[in-house]
């Protein structure tokens, strides 16, 4: 009777008004945070969010398509990848995007009151962009829009004191840093900073006397280094291809990409909110908002110009709606002002007003109908013919995140039967033309069954894979391998790699099915004895060359470290070998090369088991002229797992013996030494070749200090 009088006394104080007025703000945040969290754990990833997980499998300074943020909080939310659930790497989107909930209402409560922060927070909730885009799949969206409403915020409220107040001067400076961080998380941060260089010119420039303005400059500059220095190495590929996507190249209008540009932005940011944003941004320029006219200047400069940018550009060539997302959040907090205005004034404004019901309920049939489709199709997609694998009707996109587990159930028995056989060598890889499905299949299909997948086109088809390929060893001559393709994505391995293997043999296939219809056919073919080696294309600059004198005072630390210790140093090369992944039968030991930190800063985590000289091993590269010493040490068993090992050399040895079917604990490179020390033209060549049983075939497994996981 207690326990019930408990939870009707409870229930009660949820049903007062007053209550609910009090803690709106927290129940926003439980709620939204409990919906996202729901739609995190129960459906399947996405292409781009597959792929962004090797961001965290293979840590580098930057990638391809965009800076190194998104990794990074994948591997921290999933505690460096100890949990790869579908939950657990969109965690990262969920904390962040509820966070940015509570920052936009501490914007709108900065600008105006409470109440014009309470409706910020509402108008956020309802964007599909920002609560799914942003705020739940794992995108680079996610850390951009934190930080990108971090910087937003210390930078009102330095406008707001203004220039003469000294807290202000402290408040650029952390705008600074929260803004190298959105520049760390996607490129289109950059428009922060233009945003506020607009404002200072144009309404203030007494801000411009302050030496703190370009101090922040330089202190976002200095966190974007390693991304630059990486593009740098790489001939500045990422910012090509970022440029070649939105270059004007064309001359002819294309109305019906500006339509398809403006109607995607309607309906991301929701259509009763962008009508908000459009009627905010009206009141502003006709002068219906005297007070706060700083701020609101700042949010403007911010927001509008990349809006119009975009829509520009979708005038010659097809640009993607979510581009202007960040734009139009920042425009929330005015549409929240204008919403203030037109609604109850008072103690007493309604909690929820109309324009926002709608808002919201928008978003809800949204988010219902599309979880509907994906898990039961039943608006789009009406299966496809059995006899030609054609769909019935309009094509469904929703298929890209459904149906990849079932694909590994119906390949796992053709994957056993091949390799028990002898059909397929027992190494064979998956291979796959494109960045997408690589990173499902890779996801879904190939790692969970131990299998390497590899890609092999141009670069502007594989992205990231093309450096992912060379991690894991590259090809070899007489390599087998499974393609797959889809009813709904389909590409013959004939027209990419007939000239590549021996043979390509007919299809399996494997069907996949929804709420009881067959909605697609997976084909798997089987591509035996690869005949010719493609070349590597990552050639990457050195980048310290004819510089090494830098590192020379470094080293010498080290080396009087090791000595101290008792333990014998040789130089580090100037050579960084790519780390791969090798499927081994037992790890008996690691062997360090010398002057690596254990030796010289925390040895207690090692213990000295043996030395090797590797000089007559066949290890070409692996060192300077004449023999190379070698440590072999052994980490204790709390440092050694299935899933993670942690290191404190930049070079690791791994040294096999037989009779287990153990896999090496997965290290990644080290991204600061992969880029002072590149390996031009190596494609991740191994030093010598695995023998069971042989202590001599050994690998090298670039590491960084505190090392990462990877496949």
């Amino acid at each position: 009777m207690a326990l019930f009088s408990y939870f009707r006394s409870s229930i009660h104080l949820l049903m007062i008004p007053a209550f609910l007025r009090k803690n709106r703000l927290w129940l926003l945040l439980a709620v939204s945070a409990l919906i996202r969290v729901l739609i995190a754990a129960f459906t399947e990833l996405g292409n781009d969010e597959v792929y962004y997980i090797n961001y965290a499998l293979y840590p580098d300074l930057s990638h391809f398509d965009h800076p190194p943020m998104t990794g990074w909080i994948i591997q921290l939310f999933s505690l460096n990848l100890l949990f790869e659930s579908e939950v657990f790497i969109r965690l990262g989107a969920v904390v962040m995007g509820t966070l940015n909930t509570w920052l936009i209402y501490l914007i709108g409560k900065q600008i105006h009151d409470e109440l014009t922060g309470w409706y910020a927070a509402l108008l956020y909730t309802a964007s599909f962009y920002c609560f799914i885009i942003a705020g739940t799949f794992m995108m680079p969206d996610a850390p951009q829009t934190f930080f990108w409403l971090v910087t937003l915020y210390l930078i009102v409220r330095a406008v707001k004191a203004g220039p003469e107040n000294k807290s202000s001067s402290k408040i650029l400076l952390w705008a600074g840093v929260a803004g190298g961080l959105a520049l760390l998380s996607k490129y289109t941060s950059v428009f922060l900073f233009t945003g506020a260089g607009l404002y200072f010119l144009i309404y203030d420039r007494t801000w411009l006397k302050k030496w703190q303005i370009f101090a922040a400059g330089i202190i976002s500059l200095l966190l974007f280094s390693p991304v630059i220095l990486w593009n740098f190495r790489y001939n500045f590929v990422s910012f090509t291809f970022h440029s070649d996507r939105v270059e004007v190249v064309k001359n002819m209008l294309r109305p019906d990409l500006f339509a398809s540009e403006l109607g995607g932005q309607i309906f991301y940011n929701n259509p009763v909110v962008f009508v908000l944003v459009i009627a905010g941004l009206l009141a502003f320029f006709r002068g219906r908002f005297p007070d706060n006219k700083p701020e609101l200047r700042l949010l403007v400069t911010t927001a509008l110009p990349v809006i119009l940018l975009f829509l520009g550009f979708s005038l010659f060539r097809r640009t993607l709606p979510h581009w202007t997302g960040p734009a139009y959040m920042t425009l929330i907090p005015l549409a929240a002002i204008y919403l203030r205005n037109i609604t109850q004034k008072g103690r007493n404004a309604a909690m929820l007003p109309q324009p926002v019901r709608y808002a919201l309920l928008f978003t809800a049939i949204v988010i219902t109908a599309a979880l509907v489709q994906i898990n039961q199709g039943w608006f789009l997609n009406k299966g496809i013919d059995k006899t030609t694998g054609k769909r019935i009707g309009i094509k469904d996109i929703t298929l890209d995140l459904y149906g990849w587990e079932q694909l590994r159930e119906g390949f796992t028995p053709i994957y056993q039967k091949d390799t028990a056989s002898g059909q397929m060598r027992k190494d064979a890889i998956v291979l796959s033309q494109r960045w997408f499905p690589a990173a499902n299949l890779d996801y879904y299909v190939a790692r969970p069954l131990g299998i390497k997948l590899l890609t092999l086109a141009e670069l502007e088809r594989t992205h990231k894979y093309a450096w992912i390929t060379q991690y894991r060893g590259g090809f070899e001559e007489g390599m087998d391998a499974w393609y797959f393709s889809s009813s709904y994505d389909f590409s013959d391995p004939n027209g990419h790699y007939k000239d590549y293997f021996a043979r390509i043999g007919q299809p399996d296939t494997i069907p996949v099915y929804r709420n009881g219809r067959l909605v697609m056919y997976h084909y798997v073919w089987r591509l035996q004895g690869l005949v010719t080696i493609p070349p590597d294309e990552l050639t990457g600059k050195d980048l310290f060359s004819g510089r090494r004198w830098l590192l020379r005072p470094f080293r010498a630390w080290i080396s009087g470290h090791c000595q101290n210790r008792g333990f014998h140093y040789a130089a580090p090369t100037d050579i960084v070998f790519r780390p791969f992944r090798a499927t081994c039968h037992s790890v008996t030991s690691w062997f360090v090369a010398p002057g690596a930190l254990p030796c010289a800063l925390c040895p207690e985590l090692f213990r000295l088991t043996s030395y090797h000289d590797l000089s007559d091993k066949g290890t070409r590269g692996a060192g300077d002229k004449g023999k190379i010493p070698i440590f072999n040490f052994r980490f204790p068993k709390p440092f050694m797992s299935k899933r993670l090992a942690f290191s404190w050399s930049p070079f690791l040895l791994v040294s096999l013996s037989a009779n287990s079917k153990t896999e090496i604990p997965r290290l990644a490179p080290c991204p600061m030494l992969h880029a002072l020390c590149p390996v031009p033209n190596r494609g991740g060549e191994r030093l010598g070749r695995f023998t069971k049983g042989n202590p001599a075939d050994l690998c090298i497994i670039q590491s960084p200090i505190l090392n990462f996981p990877i496949p």
